[in-house]
């Protein structure tokens, strides 16, 4: 009885499969998540705006912790001075980190916008040759289209279950394609998102050298995200090329107009997909560790801030 039960099961699996066609899911809903997505990086551009402006909250606790260690830094200064433990020139220093530091949190949107401007435009730089445009979201959305156009000639009721395994193992690593190449042009511009949401508090640390590490932390935070936005467009631009060799596309064509048929007869005639597909999947999932060996170099921002403020305070010494 038993095994009549597990032919049955097996028999109704088999029959429910489309083993014709493999009709591509409805490309609507993937499309207005791309669109969401657009109008989300337009939505954070003003949300710095509504945490840090005039009379927010964090206006005023951006205003009171840099009050606060800018009185401590001048003080220790002044009283160093007096006790003649510095000359006038160290106290000239600290005037000079208190007033970086005022202008640094004057200008930090227009400086934020500067550096993710940068990271933009190297990004584009690098991607339009490879692919024709700038647009960050033609690659992944080509892949999509790309990967949901996939079909197989028929097969019959009858077809062997490694056929089966391979047909439903493209599908797995196509979707799987499809979803982390969206994933990897998203989270970078979420991490910036993040980074910029939160560095306005880091900033008065910087006049404290004890304390500037943490203005040195959110500061490596906020480049790895900007090296791996111009990392992961490449990457995914390099995808985009590997497949579309492997079907023979067009890469300037952006969508696929016919289905893309495979055999699918066998795991060997499908192999070539599979490896294709695990090396581009490896690429876009490295890209993380990638940013991160790149960033790791960046820090110290915060003691070359004060060397610059020491240096100009021996200049002015030395002219004195």
């Amino acid at each position: 009885m038993r095994p009549f039960f597990f032919l049955a099961v097996g028999l109704g699996v088999i029959l429910a499969v489309p083993l014709v066609g493999w009709a591509a899911p409805d490309f609507s809903n993937v499309q207005e998540s791309y669109d969401a997505f657009d109008k989300f990086v337009v939505a954070v551009k003003g949300f710095l705006a509504l945490v840090t402006g005039p009379g927010s909250a964090g206006a005023t606790i951006s205003s009171m912790l840099f009050l606060a260690i800018a009185i401590y830094v001048f003080s220790m200064a002044v009283a160093k001075w007096m006790m003649k433990q510095t000359d006038v020139f160290d106290v000239v220093a600290a005037v000079l980190m208190i007033v970086i530091v005022s202008t640094i949190q004057a200008f930090y949107g227009t400086l934020m916008e500067i550096l993710h401007s940068i990271s933009s435009d190297l990004a584009a730089a690098i991607q339009q040759p490879i692919v024709g445009t700038t647009d960050v979201l033609f690659a992944p959305a080509y892949i999509h289209n790309i990967m949901t156009n996939i079909s197989f000639t028929p097969l019959d009721i009858f077809a062997g279950v490694g056929s089966l395994m391979s047909i439903s193992g493209v599908y797995l690593l196509a979707g799987l394609l499809s979803v982390v190449a969206f994933f990897t042009v998203a989270w970078g511009t979420w991490g910036y998102a993040v980074a910029t949401l939160i560095g306005w508090v880091f900033i008065p640390f910087l006049m404290v050298p004890r304390l500037s590490f943490l203005f040195d932390g959110w500061f490596r935070f906020m480049v790895g995200f900007l090296v791996y936005d111009v990392l992961a467009r490449v990457n995914i631009a390099l995808s985009l090329v590997l497949i579309t060799k492997y079907f023979g596309l067009p890469l300037a064509a952006g969508s696929v107009g016919a289905p893309i048929v495979m055999p699918g007869l066998t795991f060997a005639e499908v192999a070539g997909f599979f490896a294709l597909v695990v090396v581009a999947l490896v690429g876009l999932l490295a890209t993380g560790k990638f940013s991160v060996a790149i960033a790791s170099g960046v820090g110290g921002a915060g003691s070359v801030l004060a060397r610059v403020a020491l240096g100009a305070g021996a200049a002015v010494r030395a002219f004195a």
